[in-house]
């Protein structure tokens, strides 16, 4: 948890990082293979190497250690700037789809560095969330945690980004740094 509250703050000071993974360390709690990243290539894009590192370096993103999360947003994938226009409210809505091994416990939507919603998967959740709401420049991601007697099982997108002229900038995520270093 450590590494996602760093991870966002990170986010938050500006800084628009894909999240990646990788596991090669061959320890027994992190086996190979465990960490994976997942690129949204879309349908009609060509499965190449360049075509892989490209949707990477652009954030369209599944970072997962056991559920498979494939979340767009008005049909666009993790990575995705949405522009705003000052004085309105821009409306998105999340296409998600869930699969997993392991019983999932939450569904969780992450806005600027905070859980704005919770969907207890486990409590018979389903059907369509409703629509994000963005009045200024910030950024959203999906995640899911699902159970595991053995390893923190967890899937997350990359963000997507909301911008209304500036990207967001957080003073307090920026101060946060500088009183680390």
């Amino acid at each position: 948890h450590w590494c996602e509250t760093i991870y966002y703050r990170l986010l938050e000071s500006g800084l628009r990082i894909v999240p990646t993974a990788g596991s090669g360390s061959g320890d027994i709690g992190n086996p190979i293979g465990h960490n994976r990243v997942y690129v949204y290539l879309g349908t009609n894009a060509p499965m190449t190497k360049g075509a892989w590192w490209e949707g990477l370096r652009k954030g369209r993103v599944l970072v997962t250690n056991g559920p498979m999360l494939r979340v767009l947003v008005n049909g666009q994938p993790p990575g995705h700037v949405f522009q705003g226009r000052p004085g309105e409210t821009l409306k998105l809505q999340p296409d998600i789809k869930l699969s997993v091994k392991e019983r999932a416990d939450y569904l969780e939507i992450v806005k600027n560095g905070r859980v704005i919603r919770a969907v207890n998967l486990g409590k018979g959740a389903g059907g369509q969330l409703p629509p994000l709401t963005f009045e200024q420049s910030g950024w959203f991601l999906v995640r899911v945690r699902a159970s595991s007697d053995t390893t923190h099982r967890f899937a997350t997108t990359g963000p997507f980004y909301v911008e209304f002229g500036t990207p967001r900038i957080s003073r307090s995520a920026t101060d946060f740094f500088g009183q680390w270093v």
